[in-house]
């Protein structure tokens, strides 16, 4: 045989070696690398005789399936798992603050009274202070007293006074008017008594505006009289406590002036001239502080209507009511029963 033909011999043996080893490899091996090629140079090999091929196995006999099991009795379905409630969002934190009035501390309610309180705060008792000046008569800056005084009807305004100076005016006499005369120095005024009579122009619940006439008078009956107009204002507060103040101005009038002779050339010596004194400018000024009896007592103030009704976001903030507070989780349900 000629060379060619012995190679071409060898190269079936080794094909035919080659598929019978991959067809007994396990799935998954490599398949076994080629075999390099027979040189040209190489001298020709004496091939084996081809192995025997083993018969192929005989397939397992099929296994009978197991007999089913007897049915177990039916079971009670088991219950759904218990879904926790919904829990409702917080609003959004509308501002810096905690709480708000409406929740958290509510404002009293404060006590409403008339609106004539001031008005019905009748009679009223008072000490005063007063500066009371009458021109070519007597001055004092500090006069004391007490005033008792009343409203009647809720439209006139009445009050009496009694007071006392507290300084002797010696040195303001009245200029003589003959020649020859000097005036005699006339006794202090120790009282002084009078009143004044108004309108109640204005009222409130605690204010009494009401313009009206003033007198005055002296015990000593040589310095006439002073009538005015009287200008008040009266403050009543809650409790009855009553604050005054009083402004007179006006004219007085009356009196006598005694005139005696001091210079017996013009006039015979102790010889006394009685004389009217004339009108002059007078002012008053007093303060006030009292008591008015039968004050009103508060009226029971209606609950406002709800402003804002459940709860919902306001400025300054709530705490939530419970609905939005966190709820506690549902129990777990229990296993159902294993058959």
């Amino acid at each position: 045989m000629g060379r060619a033909t012995v190679g071409s011999v060898w190269f079936g043996v080794c094909a035919l070696v080659a598929s019978g080893a991959a067809a007994q490899s396990p799935p998954g091996a490599y398949p076994p690398a080629p075999a390099p090629e027979p040189s040209a140079a190489a001298p020709p090999a004496v091939s084996p005789p081809p192995a025997a091929t083993p018969p192929p196995a005989a397939a397992p006999a099929p296994v009978a399936p197991p007999a089913p099991a007897p049915a177990a009795p039916a079971s009670a379905p088991a219950p759904a798992p218990v879904q926790p409630a919904p829990v409702a969002a917080s609003p959004a934190y509308p501002g810096p603050n905690y709480f708000a009035p409406q929740f958290a501390f509510p404002e009293p309610q404060r006590p409403v009274y008339p609106e004539d309180s001031a008005v019905r705060s009748s009679p009223f008792l008072g000490a005063t202070v007063s500066l009371i000046s009458l021109e070519d008569r007597f001055t004092d800056p500090f006069v004391l007293g007490i005033s008792l005084g009343g409203y009647i009807a809720r439209a006139v305004r009445l009050v009496a006074r009694i007071e006392m100076p507290s300084t002797d005016d010696t040195g303001n006499y009245y200029d003589p008017t003959y020649s020859g005369y000097t005036s005699v120095e006339q006794d202090p005024p120790t009282l002084i008594y009078g009143g004044s009579l108004g309108i109640i122009a204005a009222h409130s619940q605690s204010l009494v505006f009401a313009p009206g006439v003033m007198f005055l008078r002296s015990d000593v009956s040589e310095y006439g009289n002073m009538l005015g107009v009287s200008i008040p204002f009266d403050w009543t507060t809650n409790r009855g406590l009553r604050f005054g103040l009083e402004v007179g101005f006006g004219r007085s009038f009356g009196g006598t002036s005694r005139q005696r002779c001091s210079y017996p050339p013009s006039c015979e010596a102790g010889d006394e001239i009685t004389s009217d004194r004339e009108a002059a400018r007078a002012f008053a000024l007093r303060f006030e502080l009292g008591f008015g009896f039968n004050h009103p007592k508060p009226q029971q103030p209606k609950p406002p209507p709800p402003t804002n009704p459940g709860w919902a976001p306001v400025h300054g903030g709530a705490l939530p009511p419970p609905a939005y507070q966190a709820q506690p989780p549902a129990p777990a349900a229990a296993p159902a029963p294993q058959p």
